[in-house]
């Protein structure tokens, strides 16, 4: 039998607009916080898959997977950054599928860096209304739509000194507010999002590394505030272990760990739901995880061939 689905979500088709991907682990999706960070990232080269779930004990779950492609000084002190995305949200199945480009450099100044980025993305969203009733006829004959969106960002990074560092960098995306409506009679914009972003990553000792890391973001009349610490453990001086807790003000806490060893870092988090919604989703918010690979440039070797001189009787 067809569920029946009030469609009171208007919200994105009428009078307002969809949830941007979200991610809990933002400090590992740099396209969606600060594009400037893929200038300073940690090797040359990374790739990155992230899978998050939420919502699945309420109703159908609400789905985002990202393949992110990061490098460092590409060309000319360039570095790029290349996002492919995939939403599915609810009943309604609202697919939201983009490509995102990320271009960044960055100044030296005095013994900081500012770095700068844009980033255009295509987007294209469709939804099916095979399982939604309507409590008023709507008038929404479109089952999609694509828009460009065009974003930029700016951040300040000071190593304190070999072992230390702080990043405090500011995003602003939807900058030109595309259309965003399913409606022929209404025309929604996606409003503008600016996003705040620092941390301070404090080495301890030899082993281990404190990260405090503040998260803000605002869009339209939705406030988002994230803090919290990471904290990473070296053990056999390969095995790297990650751990992190944070808040997401009047929403969830945060819960992550991950490892990473030489080349490769997993991890994985979980939201136990805060909010108002905590009893109808029994505290269970999220799932979410994330793989990383990351290289470094082969370096050639120009030392010149040695030359054996013939020895002659």
């Amino acid at each position: 039998m067809r569920r029946a689905f009030v469609f009171l979500f208007s919200l994105s088709i009428i009078s307002s607009f969809s949830q941007d991907t979200h991610y809990s682990q933002f400090y590992n999706s740099l396209q969606f916080v600060n594009p400037t960070l893929f200038s300073i990232q940690k090797t040359d080269y990374s790739l990155q898959i992230h899978r998050r779930s939420q919502w699945y004990t309420v109703t159908k779950p609400f789905n985002t997977t990202s393949f992110t492609f990061g490098g460092k000084n590409i060309y000319k002190g360039f570095s790029l950054g290349l996002t492919t995305l995939n939403d599915i949200a609810g009943d309604s199945r609202f697919s939201t599928n983009a490509a995102l480009i990320s271009i960044s450099n960055k100044v030296l100044i005095n013994e900081g860096i500012i770095l700068y980025a844009i980033q255009p993305s295509f987007y294209q969203q469709s939804i099916d209304y095979n399982d939604l009733i309507f409590i008023e006829n709507e008038p929404i004959n479109m089952r999609s739509l694509s828009f460009i969106d065009l974003s930029f960002a700016l951040s300040y990074y000071k190593p304190v000194d070999k072992e230390n560092s702080f990043i405090l960098g500011v995003s602003l995306f939807h900058v030109n507010e595309p259309r965003q409506s399913f409606s022929q009679t209404n025309t929604v914009s996606l409003p503008l999002k600016t996003v705040c972003y620092s941390t301070f990553s404090k080495k301890t000792n030899l082993q281990n590394t404190l990260s405090p890391i503040v998260f803000f973001s605002i869009q339209n009349k939705t406030r988002e505030l994230v803090a919290g610490c990471s904290f990473n453990s070296i053990i056999n001086g390969e095995i790297e272990i990650t751990s992190s807790i944070l808040n997401r003000y009047r929403d969830a806490i945060i819960l992550a760990i991950g490892l990473k060893n030489k080349n490769i870092k997993l991890e994985a988090s979980y939201d136990i739901n805060t909010s108002t919604l905590k009893n109808a989703s029994s505290t269970i918010g999220a799932l979410e995880f994330s793989f990383i690979y990351e290289w470094n440039k082969k370096i050639k070797n120009n030392n010149d061939k040695e030359i054996i001189c013939p020895k002659y009787l």
